[in-house]
């Protein structure tokens, strides 16, 4: 039998053709490995600070860009002043003017209602003859101007021409009736070839104070 002779190393020709580049292999993909893995954490720190970056960026640009509420309001507030510096403020109306504002045409009759001696409102009758109307209105006056009191106005086209009579016509009477500080109505009737009757009333001092046009039957068209 043969003597069992210790292994020898093989030598470089008689070496697997495999192993090497099996070596190589494996060496070559844990270098790759690792430079991406450290690129790749390289590429996410700079995408980071730029993200950073364009965001305090924005901010400071929009900051510049965009007032605050308070300055804008400042702002228009300054504007403001300064567009109606030396401008007085327009006065309201008076009272009286404001009602003569809602009858049209000319003031044809005035019949003022009196407590005692004291004038506390009058009767007012307008006729525009453009449009064939008579208009009527009630008017506080004195201690009742300005103060909110039940006040009515009633206005009315008679059949009748003459006596203490009105038979309304068609489209008449009209009424207002209601809580005011300055005047009832204006109420307004067709008049044209007809006498017309007004009254009114003001409820003050707890009473009823009332008015008619007189003569009770007027401007008979």
């Amino acid at each position: 039998m043969p003597p069992i002779l210790p292994d020898r190393p093989a030598s470089p020709s008689t070496r697997s053709p495999t192993s090497a580049p099996a070596n190589i292999t494996l060496r070559i993909w844990t270098v790759t490995y690792g430079d991406v893995q450290g690129l790749s954490r390289e590429v996410t720190m700079q995408k980071t600070k730029m993200a950073l970056g364009l965001t305090i960026v924005t901010a400071l640009g929009l900051g510049l860009a965009q007032p605050s509420t308070a300055s804008t309001a400042s702002t228009a507030a300054a504007g403001t002043t300064a567009a109606t510096a030396g401008q007085a403020p327009a006065a309201a109306a008076p009272p009286a003017a404001q009602a003569a504002a809602n009858c049209t045409g000319r003031l044809i009759h005035r019949w003022p209602l009196r407590l005692a001696n004291t004038k506390i409102g009058e009767l007012v009758l307008y006729w525009d003859g453009s449009r064939k109307t008579n208009c009527a209105r009630m008017d506080h006056a004195g201690p009742t101007r300005g103060v909110r009191l039940r006040t009515a106005v009633w206005l009315a086209a008679c059949r009748e021409r003459r006596g203490t009579t009105c038979t309304p016509v068609a489209g008449s009477p009209k009424a207002d009736d209601g809580v005011y500080a300055s005047y009832a109505g204006p109420v307004t009737v067709r008049g044209a070839g007809r006498c017309v009757h007004a009254a009114g009333d003001i409820y003050y001092r707890g009473a009823k104070r009332h008015i008619d046009s007189s003569p009770w039957l007027t401007h008979c068209n």
